[in-house]
Parts: C-alpha cells; sequence; structure tokens
C-alpha cells in the first residue's frame, strides 16, 4: 500500500471499531514508513487505538511522544498533546483517587 492508502484503511478501520485490525495497520505503515509521509498521523493513529479502544495507556504514550519527535504537523501534534494529557489525567486518577 501507498503511505496514503495505509492511513486511509488504518483510519477506517478505527472508526468503524476494528481497533485490532486498525492497530496492525498502523504498525505496518510505521514498519514500512519509519519516517515517511504520514509516521506522524500514524503514531497518533496506533496511540488513540491503544489508549481509548484497548485500554493500554502506556504503549499509546511512546506513540504519542514519537508523533511530536517527527515534527508532526500542528493539528497532528494538538492530538498527540491530546493524548499525553488524558494518560497524565488517568494516572492521576489512578494514584490519588481510588
Amino acid at each position: 500500500l501507498t503511505p496514503e492508502d495505509s492511513l486511509a484503511l488504518a483510519d477506517a478501520l478505527a472508526k468503524r471499531n476494528h481497533a485490532q485490525a486498525a492497530l496492525v495497520v498502523y504498525r505496518r505503515h510505521l514498519r514500512d514508513y519509519p519516517r515517511g509521509p504520514g509516521a506522524a498521523e500514524a503514531h497518533v493513529g496506533a496511540g488513540e487505538v491503544l489508549l481509548r479502544a484497548l485500554n493500554q495507556p502506556t504503549p499509546a504514550y511512546q506513540h504519542f511522544l514519537d508523533a511530536l519527535d517527527l515534527g508532526a504537523m500542528p493539528a497532528t501534534a494538538a492530538l498527540a498533546r491530546e493524548g499525553l494529557t488524558e494518560i497524565a489525567r488517568l494516572q492521576k486518577y489512578r494514584l490519588g483517587g481510588r
């Protein structure tokens, strides 16, 4: 798949609640295009699936950081920061409140 097709497929799977399949495609995109077109978007997509659909904040955190490290475009960077903020809120809740 081209980078564009790969992201489109992963995004479509994620929107249709096929979290595991979407994650496979995001990871494959990152394997094939680790620093190429759409890498930051794939990191954010994987992070969103891991955080929101699969309740795995630890690997999601790294994907959000990786997106920012790649110099994501402003909209993508904003999504990565939102994900990091959500993870921080979850951690505060788990540590402070029972």
